[in-house]
């Protein structure tokens, strides 16, 4: 007896051309997707990696200047206000401190390769670095020195150690410098408090174009690249702000001998508040790249923020302020801000 087969006979089936080609769209397209999202992880890690490393040089800058403030010196003593005909003691110190807007500060003083932005602060003062190129005296730890910290904006070639030449591209950029003054050089000491010494004729704030200038401008080196913004508020301990309607805080007012006293005179004050802005050096390339100039695009972001704030809390207003303006430009920034107690203030008013 005999089955009848169901069906035909078993046969393979291959792919068709349309099929292969589908499947061949198919894998590419998956391929084309993972490219993609492999080179935007790609460019996201090395963004990050550069901001990191932008940032994290300017976390060691504002270190730096915090560290280097809260070190400030005066040495205030009390005197007699007239030594021919004395009425009643003063403060009196040959050391200085003042802070208030760069561009009134540094009025008058060439920084060769730079131009002072027209916003922003700088800082000078004394402190024991014991700084010195001398080898007979560099080993004493608490020698005397004056220096400072502002925002500049330039190539960097003065500050740029001479070994490097051209070898390495120089770039226009904002660059917090610091300057140092050495021990055997200070000419703070070059302006008599009193005014009666004639071997002392210079004004009050002649030292610092001296020593800005002294060296061939060797006194001025590169702190950080990129930053755009250094503001600082001396203040008392209850947060009122001490400066004059300039912004300024002077320790060598005029009248600073007078009864009664100046309160800036001759005295540091307790705290300073101390706000650094940073940006990357992606935004900081694109900027510079982009046409036109870049104080152009920079600068309208502070214009009007911090020329009369009065107190901490119009200081935090006007930050937020500038958060908006910088992330509509736009640049990837950082903002460090912090009060800095001054260890040798001892403030009487």
């Amino acid at each position: 007896m005999t089955h009848a087969r169901r069906g035909g006979r078993g046969r393979n089936r291959a792919f068709t051309l349309i099929e292969l080609m589908v499947a061949i769209a198919v894998l590419a397209l998956i391929l084309v997707l993972m490219a993609s999202a492999t080179d935007q992880v790609r460019k996201l890690f090395s963004r990050s990696v550069g901001q990191a490393k932008s940032f994290e040089a300017a976390r060691t800058a504002y270190d730096l200047v915090t560290r280097a403030l809260a070190g400030a010196t005066l040495n205030t003593y009390l005197d007699y206000d007239n030594p021919a005909q004395p009425s009643s003691y003063v403060r009196i110190s040959e050391m200085h401190f003042l802070s208030g807007p760069t561009s009134e500060l540094l009025s008058g003083i060439v920084l060769p390769g730079a131009e002072i932005p027209t916003w922003g602060d700088a800082v000078f003062f004394a402190q024991p670095l014991g700084f010195s190129p001398d080898p007979t005296t560099s080993r004493l730890k608490d020698l005397l020195n004056a220096g400072g910290f502002f925002v500049e904006y330039g190539d960097g070639r003065n500050e740029r150690p001479s070994a490097l030449g051209d070898r390495v591209p120089v770039s226009l950029r904002y660059r917090l410098v610091e300057v140092l003054e050495p021990t055997a050089e200070l000419s703070m000491y070059n302006h008599d408090p009193r005014g009666t010494n004639p071997a002392k004729p210079d004004p009050p704030r002649a030292w610092i174009a001296g020593a800005v200038a002294g060296q061939g401008g060797q006194n001025v080196r590169l702190v950080a690249d990129n930053i755009i913004g250094f503001f600082v508020w001396p203040q008392t301990a209850d947060g009122n702000f001490l400066t004059n309607t300039n912004r300024v805080y002077d320790t060598r007012v005029a009248g600073a001998l007078t009864s009664p006293q100046p309160p800036s005179a001759h005295q540091l004050p307790p705290i300073v508040r101390v706000v650094m802005v940073a940006i990357d050096e992606g935004s900081a390339s694109r900027l510079d790249a982009s046409p036109g100039d870049v104080s152009d695009k920079i600068g309208p972001a502070f214009a009007g923020l911090f020329d009369s704030v009065t107190t901490n809390e119009e200081v935090d207003a006007a930050l937020r302020d500038l958060e908006l303006r910088l992330a509509a430009i736009p640049v990837e920034f950082r903002m460090f801000n912090s009060y800095v107690q001054l260890g040798e203030a001892k403030w009487n008013e």
